[in-house]
């Protein structure tokens, strides 16, 4: 399905949404998905907006906070993204990207989006960084990016404390023998054979990686669908 976005003008509402409220995915729907690159290679700007709504990465449709009417998405092309949300009756514009996950960032969604794909594949950063067509120049760029998901993982433990809990010596699940029986060296022993294959990393971020690795540990069974996993990871600290 095309997306086109209606201007107004002439007694024509402009679009107040960006996709059919029955187009969104549910957690399952997300969930269920398949995902690889070419997949996620949209063909414009408004394909990766829509794909977003959709995923509920996106605010789907805005309220303007004064006046508490729906704004309009219209075009605005010198912007990076191409749109905006504008209320027609007071002028007040917001951003697309506003209590995003991508809010903070000045690359293209598409480009986030396949950093975080390439990211939740355990990718080798020059690999993501060929698939999202970002600048070698700008490693630090990737890496950042990287530490977020990173930041994401972190926080998704402290929202779920009884599934893993750290003790000084062991990292204990009570419904999970097999994360008992590991020990702090011998988990970061298993981390560092990923970050060996990966530059930019440094034992200082101890603790950062071993957020990652228990979160991806929690999810092995379904290792296929971590990207699936972390996007409603997002969706769930990222309420739009």
């Amino acid at each position: 399905m095309h997306f086109k976005v209606n201007m107004g003008g002439r007694g024509v509402p402009a679009n107040t949404f960006i996709v059919n409220v029955d187009e969104i995915l549910t957690d399952d729907g997300i969930r269920n998905e398949f995902f690889n690159y070419k997949r996620l290679s949209f063909k414009s700007i408004t394909d990766s907006i829509r794909w977003c709504a959709r995923h509920r990465l996106i605010h789907n449709s805005l309220r303007c906070a004064p006046c508490e009417e729906p704004m309009s998405f219209v075009v605005r092309h010198q912007l990076g993204d191409g749109f905006r949300w504008q209320c027609k009756i007071c002028g007040a514009s917001s951003s697309l990207r506003k209590d995003s996950f991508f809010s903070r960032s000045h690359l293209s969604l598409e480009q986030i989006v396949t950093i975080v794909y390439g990211w939740a594949r355990n990718d080798e950063q020059f690999r993501i960084i060929c698939e999202a067509e970002i600048s070698s120049n700008t490693r630090n760029t990737i890496v950042d990016w990287c530490s977020f998901c990173r930041d994401i993982c972190e926080q998704f433990l402290v929202d779920h404390p009884s599934e893993v809990i750290i003790h000084e010596q062991n990292f204990v699940n009570p419904n999970d023998p097999e994360i008992h029986t590991q020990n702090v060296e011998n988990l970061w022993m298993r981390t560092k054979h990923k970050l060996r294959r990966q530059f930019g990393t440094s034992e200082d971020l101890f603790v950062s990686y071993l957020h990652e690795f228990i979160w991806r540990n929690k999810f092995r069974q379904v290792r296929d669908y971590l990207f699936n996993e972390f996007l409603l990871c997002i969706v769930k600290q990222y309420p739009i």
